[in-house]
C-alpha cells in the first residue's frame, strides 16, 4: 500500500513537473537547420531547347540536383530552339533559358526577329559554351580564303537558327554575298559537301562535332580561317556580342595549327522577377556538383562548369542571385 501510494506521489510531482516545463520547452526556437527547411518552394521552368543538344543535357543534370536543394524544384519544358526559349520567358511560360548573346541583344533592342517587341527583363546567370562558327570546305575546293566564299553555295541551318542568323552577321558586316542553302542535320551537310552539292559548309556549333570529325577522318578538309580584319569589322558592328575564337591543333584530324574564328556566347538566363535567393540556390547545386554533372554528360555539361567563362559577359546585367554567388566563391570581382 505504501509502494502504491509513493508510485501516486511520484507520478503526480513528474505531471506538475511537466504541465511547468512543457510551456518553456515548446517556446524554444527551433534549430538553424529546421528553420531553413521551412522555406517557401520555388518551382522554375526551364526553355531547355531541342532534345540531345547542350541545354537539354544541363537541364537534365539541373533536375537531378534537386534532390541537393531543400525548396527549388525544376519544369524542363523542350523548345525548338534559342529563339523560342527567348520568347516563352518574354512570355513569362518559362523562366529560366539558353540563349545566344547577339540574339539576346535584338530581343533587348527589339529588332531582327524581334522587331518591335523588346524584352528588357533578361538577366544572365553565368555563360555555358563559346560556340565557334565553322567554315569548312574540302581540300581539293577553290576555296582557299573567306572571301573566296563569295557567290559559293553554302549550307547551314534553318532561317532563324543560330547558324543562320550568325552567317547573316557576318555578311551585313562584311558585305559577303554568298548563295544560302539550308540543310537539317550536320549529316546531310557533309554529305552535300562530299557530292559536290554545297561548296562550303558555314555553322556555328559545339567543337568536336561527330559528323566533322568523320569528314576530316575520311576526306581532307580544310577550315577556313576568318581573318582579323573581318573579325574587327564584327567587333565594330556588334559590340560585346561575340569573342575571339581559336580552333586549337587536333580539334579535329588533320587541323594542325590554330585557326581564328569568333564564337557566340551561350547564356544560361534568368528572368528579372526570379528571386534572388532561388538564383543563388541554382547556381549553388550546379557549381557544387559539377563533377556529377559532367559524368551525365561530359561536353555540354563540362563546357557549362568551365570557370573561364564566368566572368563573360553578355548584352545583359547579371542576375543579383548569380552575382552574389559568384563574388563569394571569388569567381567574379
Amino acid at each position: 500500500m505504501k509502494k502504491t501510494r509513493s508510485l501516486i506521489l511520484v507520478g503526480s510531482i513528474y505531471l506538475i513537473l511537466s504541465l511547468i516545463v512543457l510551456p518553456f520547452v515548446t517556446g524554444i526556437p527551433e534549430p538553424v537547420s529546421a528553420q531553413v527547411q521551412k522555406r517557401p518552394p520555388v518551382t522554375l521552368r526551364i526553355a531547355v531547347g531541342p532534345e540531345q543538344t547542350a541545354g537539354h543535357m544541363i537541364s537534365t543534370a539541373l533536375k537531378k540536383f534537386e534532390a541537393y536543394s531543400d525548396f527549388l524544384r525544376f519544369d524542363l519544358m523542350m523548345t525548338k530552339s534559342w529563339l523560342d526559349n527567348q520568347k516563352l520567358m518574354a512570355d513569362q511560360v518559362c523562366q529560366i533559358g539558353w540563349a545566344s548573346g547577339f540574339q539576346v541583344g535584338w530581343h533587348v533592342e527589339g529588332i531582327k526577329d524581334f522587331e518591335g517587341k523588346p524584352y528588357k527583363d533578361f538577366r544572365l546567370m553565368w555563360v555555358t559554351a563559346v560556340i565557334p562558327y565553322h567554315i569548312v570546305v574540302l581540300d581539293k575546293s577553290p576555296i582557299k580564303t573567306f572571301e573566296d566564299l563569295m557567290d559559293k553555295n553554302t549550307v547551314m541551318y534553318a532561317p532563324g537558327s543560330l547558324a543562320h542568323n550568325m552567317s547573316q552577321i557576318v555578311d551585313e558586316a562584311t558585305g559577303l554575298k554568298r548563295k544560302y542553302r539550308h540543310s537539317a542535320s550536320t549529316g546531310d551537310m557533309v554529305s552535300g559537301l562530299r557530292d559536290g552539292t554545297y561548296d562550303a559548309i558555314t555553322v556555328g556549333i559545339g567543337p568536336g562535332n561527330p559528323s566533322f570529325i568523320d569528314l576530316f577522318t575520311s576526306e581532307r578538309s580544310r577550315l577556313i580561317p576568318v581573318p582579323e580584319n573581318v573579325l574587327q569589322k564584327i567587333e565594330k558592328k556588334y559590340p560585346g556580342y561575340f569573342v575571339r575564337y581559336s580552333f586549337l591543333p587536333g580539334i579535329y584530324p588533320k587541323v594542325d595549327k590554330g585557326i581564328p574564328s569568333f564564337g557566340v556566347a551561350a547564356l544560361f538566363l534568368a528572368d528579372k522577377k526570379v528571386p534572388d535567393n532561388a538564383v543563388y540556390e541554382l547556381c549553388k547545386i550546379w557549381w557544387e556538383n559539377t563533377e556529377e554533372a559532367i559524368a551525365i554528360h561530359r561536353r555540354a555539361c563540362g563546357d557549362a562548369s568551365n570557370k573561364d567563362f564566368i566572368p563573360l559577359e553578355g548584352p545583359i546585367p547579371r542576375h543579383p542571385g548569380a552575382q552574389k554567388f559568384f563574388k563569394e566563391k571569388g569567381l567574379l570581382k
